[in-house]
């Protein structure tokens, strides 16, 4: 375990936190609820699990089309 990661789990033993990370399986150590911004939309996920499922597809979604 290096040091950062160490530092991260020191502090989540004594609070929670916010971690933003494109890294999934760094999100997978850390945390265990997801949190998505989506077109202005912030979307709550209790599994972690569930929220890294929503996160994917909503990546391979096609942008939408404005006029």
């Amino acid at each position: 375990m290096n040091v950062l990661e160490r530092k991260v789990k020191n502090k989540h033993k004594k609070a929670d936190f916010i971690m933003v990370d494109h890294n999934l399986y760094g999100l997978k150590l850390h945390c265990d609820k997801a949190f998505l911004l989506n077109d202005g939309n912030l979307i709550q996920f209790d599994n972690l699990e569930e929220g890294i499922e929503n996160h994917k597809r909503i990546l391979l979604e096609p942008p939408k089309q404005t006029e």
